[in-house]
């Protein structure tokens, strides 16, 4: 992996327009000198001139979720709600993991410990199982960096690679992809059958964009699966985001063969078949989701759109009144 992708570099370092000391990895360029300018004035409450850096860098660069994360905290600092609310939506959308770590930033600290975890700090344990108990409810709290604590004591009294896979997803939740990395590697050296680790280290990849390397962990995953049909499911999304539509209607062919029941995969089959401009295979699978789930409103729609695109238009007014009458239910 080259150091200066900037997919990786950036939210690794950490350079979020919030309170606080400098952070993360240390990665000097034009590009990371003009967020340290911009953090420093959101410390000092000029927003403005901080405003201006993002709305620059984004017209420069449009494709890296990092800075949208980064104006849309800004704005939500400066109650710009609906500003915030759209680079929200574009960061997720360009890579999944900012929705967890603008949770994260939004909500640390607000949340009410539940009486589960309020007990376990009370009552703390030197066990292994005790710190990954708490660690993940410290993650159901946005509390992640008490969680990765957790996960690191948890880690130094078992030795256990899992638990620095665990760790790892963490560190993923917050972008720090850095230390994600990390904890992946160092979990695959000490155990290179972990098919968790391949797993979280592939989508890391694929969220900086290191699509062959990415490939290469899915396919030892997919080796090392024995049928799990939820490593398919990873894989075909990995071939959905890079709009390769036939490879992810094969495995999403794989997950149904492996859990035919499973009235879902037949609608994101349905939705790639459509991509690929096959709509009759499209209609057939939301036919069987409808078979397995008849209650579920959006089939319908969904299967409408298709009937209509097919020329059946008494089949598509069927299914948008039945649509109509499951929402008002």
């Amino acid at each position: 992996m080259k150091a200066e992708n900037p997919f990786y570099y950036l939210p690794s370092s950490q350079l979020f327009p919030i309170d606080g000391p400098l952070a993360g990895l240390d990665i000097a360029n034009s590009l990371t000198a003009k967020l340290k300018i911009a953090k420093e004035y959101t410390i000092n409450n000029s927003h403005e001139e901080a405003l201006s850096v993002y709305n620059e860098l984004i017209e420069e660069f449009p494709n890296y979720p990092f800075l949208y994360a980064c104006r849309s905290i800004l704005k939500t600092r400066i109650e710009e709600e609906e500003g915030a609310f759209y680079d929200y939506q574009v960061a997720k959308r360009l890579d999944f993991n900012y929705h967890n770590a603008l949770e994260w930033i939004n909500n640390a600290g607000e949340m009410v410990e539940s009486e589960e975890l309020q007990e376990l700090i009370a009552n703390e344990k030197q066990e292994e199982q005790y710190y990954i108990n708490r660690a993940t409810l410290f993650v159901q709290h946005f509390e992640y960096q008490k969680a990765i604590d957790d996960f690191t004591k948890a880690y130094s009294l078992g030795n256990n690679p899992i638990v620095l896979v665990s760790r790892g997803a963490v560190n993923m939740r917050m972008v720090k992809y850095n230390q994600a990395l990390s904890d992946f590697n160092d979990a695959l050296k000490q155990d290179n059958s972990l098919m968790q680790g391949y797993i979280f280290r592939a989508k890391l990849l694929a969220a900086i964009q290191e699509f062959e390397l990415a490939d290469m962990d899915f396919n030892k995953a997919i080796e090392l699966s024995d049928g799990d049909a939820n490593v398919y499911e990873e894989r075909a999304q990995f071939y959905e985001l890079r709009e390769i539509w036939d490879l992810a209607i094969a495995d999403y062919t794989t997950v149904i063969e492996l859990n035919p029941e499973d009235f879902y995969v037949y609608v994101l089959r349905a939705d790639l078949y459509e991509k690929s401009n096959l709509p009759q295979k499209a209609l057939e699978d939301y036919n069987r989701a409808i078979e397995l789930n008849p209650y579920y409103s959006d089939l319908y729609q969904y299967r409408g759109d298709i009937r209509q695109s097919l020329g059946d238009e008494h089949g598509a007014k069927e299914d948008y009144a039945k649509f109509e009458e499951l929402e008002e239910e």
